[in-house]
């Protein structure tokens, strides 16, 4: 999806990783809601769909959302 070469509209930062259990976590931070929901209408769902092809109306991965407090990033 390259989103380090070509970020999408609206994304803060982008974090992905497995937990020590062995599950893939990702942790974004976005500027809105409908940013999210742009990417991922846009470019991840269809990417997904591509990758994943009939596997991908599945089981959904989890999905959290709450309202940033606060973001520290130093320099």
């Amino acid at each position: 999806m390259d989103a380090a070469g070509n970020p999408p509209e609206g994304m803060i930062c982008h974090t992905a990783g497995f937990t020590d259990d062995g599950r893939f976590v990702i942790f974004d931070v976005w500027e809105s809601a409908q940013h999210e929901k742009r990417f991922s209408d846009e470019r991840l769902g269809p990417a997904m769909r591509e990758v994943m092809g009939d596997n991908f109306e599945g089981s959904p991965p989890r999905e959290y959302s709450y309202k940033l407090h606060n973001l520290v990033a130093p320099g």
